[in-house]
C-alpha cells in the first residue's frame, strides 16, 4: 500500500459515490457509521410516479437526526422516554441515475460525541 490515505478515502461516502443498489448504498453507510460509532437509519425514500416500486432517490441518516413529536398520550405518562435525538445533521442522500445509485448528498459534522 502506498498511500494509506488511499484506502481510508474508499471507505468514507463521498459525493459522486456509485451503487448498484439502495441496499448496497445502506449497507455501506451503515458501516462507515459502526466504524465511527454512530447508528443509521432510513429517513425517506422517493418512488418512480410510473411504477411506484423503483426506488428514485432515498436519504439514510445518523439515529439521532431529527426531533421526536410532543407525547400525545395523557399527561400523566409514568415512565417518559428519554429523549435521544439532537437533531443531528449527518446523513448521505442517493439519487438513481443511468440504473445506478450515485451520492448526491453527504454531511458528515455530527452535533453529538460519538
Amino acid at each position: 500500500m502506498d498511500n494509506p490515505m488511499a484506502t481510508a478515502d474508499e471507505n468514507k461516502p463521498h459525493i459522486d459515490m456509485q451503487f448498484n443498489s439502495d441496499q448496497e448504498a445502506y449497507d455501506f453507510y451503515n458501516s462507515y457509521g459502526g466504524r465511527l460509532d454512530f447508528s443509521v437509519r432510513r429517513e425517506y425514500i422517493n418512488k418512480s410516479k410510473k411504477d411506484n416500486t423503483t426506488i428514485t432517490s432515498r436519504r439514510f441518516a445518523c439515529n439521532k437526526h431529527g426531533i421526536r413529536r410532543k407525547d400525545k398520550r395523557d399527561v400523566d405518562v409514568n415512565s417518559p422516554r428519554v429523549e435521544t435525538r439532537t437533531d443531528c445533521p449527518a446523513h448521505m442522500g442517493i439519487m438513481l441515475e443511468n440504473e445506478k445509485y450515485r451520492c448526491h448528498d453527504f454531511v458528515e459534522d455530527h452535533n453529538h460525541e460519538l
